[in-house]
This record gives C-alpha cells, structure tokens and sequence, in this order.
C-alpha cells in the first residue's frame, strides 16, 4: 500500500512539474479548448479518485475479514460457555447425587441406582472399581497392622471371622470376601451391566505381599 501512495505521489509531482512549465498552454480536444492548469487539476481529480476508490475497496475487504474474525470469536466464546455449563452441571450432579471417587459401603447401591437411571453407567463402573480397590488396600492394611506370630518358623496372622491365627493368604482370601458382602460390590456391577475386571476379581496376596509387608 505504501508503494501505490508513493508511485501515484512521484506520478503527481511528475505531472505538475510538467504542466507547470506550461501553464499558459492550451489544449484542444474534439473542439474543446482547455488550459494546461484545468488539464492537471483534472488528472489529479481523477488520481484522488482512484486512490479513494482502492482505499475504500481494501478497507472494505478489511471489514469483511472482521466480520469473519468476530463470527468465529463468538463461535469460541459460545463453544467455551457450553463447556462451563456442562462443567457446572457436573460438579452439581456430583454433589446432588454423592458421588466421589470411593462412596461408603451403605450408600454404594444407592449411588449405583442413582447413577444408572440417568444413563451414569460408566461413572458408577468407575466409582464401584475404586471402591473395589479400597477394600483391597483395607484388607492388606488390616493383616499387615493386626495382630500375627511366628509357629514352626511360618508366621501366622490374625482371622477376625475365626478369632484363630492363620497364614496371610488365608486370612487375606477370607477378609477381602468379607469385605466385598459387606460393600455389596458384585450386585451393584450387575445393576450397570458390567463385570468385575478380572485385574481385580484374580488378585492375589503374593502380588501385594511386598508392598504392604506382609510375609507368606
């Protein structure tokens, strides 16, 4: 742009010069009989013109791509809005309903229900694996933590449900199947339609024995 105003400057100051010299001359055209001044008074009106008419069509275009940019800022700002609305309507949810990443034993069938009326399936699927987990840790946090003693060189662990000292295995086996009536862990998978991931439902002491120091 800058190089159209400064030839069109070069090219009015050429013409001026020009016509300046001559100033007195006439020019005739089809009869007509004009001076050298009126004829460049002419041409700059018609170079003032035209470097309006570019000026008013790139700004035009300008305005244009505006137009563009706004409709796709109002596109983002409406697509960022949904986002938070469907943000807050979870947090809501969460909060009206219960949910958290592990729920307490008596309320987990009901959060279960809840959740699978609203087409929450994969949310309660999630919640009851986690709660799967917890009575896990509990249990190997229990033996680990409870009362135990050596016979014959093996050590033996307290069993709550036999009240007798028994090997971690056991005791663990015994707890853990316990612990999953008590939550009622199995019927709510069913409600969702879904199974006990077998990363879960095979898991055995020797493969948490180490991390929670437990002897076999």
């Amino acid at each position: 742009m800058k190089k159209i105003v400064l030839s069109v400057s070069l090219l009015l100051a050429a013409s001026a010069s020009v016509f300046g010299a001559n100033a007195n001359d006439q020019i005739n055209y089809n009869g007509y009989s004009i001076s050298s001044t009126m004829a460049l008074w002419i041409v700059i009106a018609i170079v003032v013109f035209f470097i309006l008419a570019l000026l008013g069509i790139i700004l035009f275009f300008k305005i244009w791509g505006m137009t563009n940019n706004t409709k796709t800022l109002r596109i983002d700002v409406q697509q960022m809005h949904a986002k938070l609305d469907a943000l807050q309507a979870d947090m809501s949810f969460q909060k009206e309903v219960g949910c958290s990443s592990v729920v307490d034993d008596g309320n987990l069938m009901l959060m279960t229900q809840k959740l699978h009326l609203i087409g929450k399936d994969d949310i309660a699927y999630e919640i009851l694996n986690n709660s799967y987990l917890k009575a896990i840790d509990e249990v190997c946090v229990g033996i680990s933590q409870g009362k135990q003693k050596t016979d014959e060189g093996k050590k033996l662990y307290y069993n709550r449900n036999r009240k007798e000292y028994e090997p971690a295995e056991r005791v663990f086996a015994e707890t853990l199947d316990m612990a999953l009536k008590v939550k009622n862990i199995a019927p709510c998978y069913t409600i969702v339609g879904k199974e006990i991931p077998a990363a879960l439902k095979n898991i055995s002491l020797p493969d948490l024995a180490l991390f929670y120091n437990i002897q076999l």
